[in-house]
């Protein structure tokens, strides 16, 4: 289903890495997700322990998820790119759009834009178009909080675009 598990707490063959050309996207954010899915897909066998080995604290003030301008999702960019090339490589976009897709741009980009410092909203909310951008062809619609962002976006109205995520409009 396209759901990361937590990186920092797997032990993790360098062979494999090497061998599957497996890495980190430098510079980018939600890169250890998509090196995890990358990992599950060439894996032939995963094997968990039921240990709790890591307490992982999302809500840090400090962490770059968490503040929210233009860089954020500059970062996020640099991992869009290569998890679109990953996923068509793969032979896995399909899927990817169908199962995952919405969920992540409701539940994860829009959470993200609603937190955006409002001085940067139109910008933050153009940035986010544009990661958006790389999955046309692939997403179809149907999603009516993507499909209302996407079209004040193609309307050029990008505080528009912000305020209906944020449940302004």
């Amino acid at each position: 289903e396209f759901l990361p598990a937590n990186i920092q707490t797997m032990a993790i063959r360098r062979d494999f890495l090497l061998k599957h050309g497996l890495e980190q996207v430098p510079g980018g954010i939600g890169e250890d997700s998509l090196l995890c899915n990358q990992m599950m897909f060439a894996a032939r066998r995963v094997d968990i322990m039921p240990l709790q080995v890591q307490i992982y604290y999302a809500e840090r003030g400090d962490s770059i998820v968490n503040s929210v301008s233009p860089r954020f999702f500059d970062k996020h960019m640099l991992t869009e790119v290569a998890r679109v090339k990953w996923m068509l490589s793969a032979g896995l976009m399909k899927d990817y759009v169908a199962i995952r897709f919405n969920t992540y741009v409701t539940g994860w980009y829009f959470a993200k834009l609603r937190h955006a410092d409002p001085a940067h909203a139109d910008e933050c909310a153009r940035k986010l178009h544009d990661i958006l951008k790389l999955y046309d062809g692939h997403y179809q619609g149907g999603c009516p909080e993507i499909d209302a962002f996407l079209a004040k976006c193609r309307a050029g109205d990008f505080q528009g675009a912000y305020e209906t995520v944020c449940g302004l409009r």
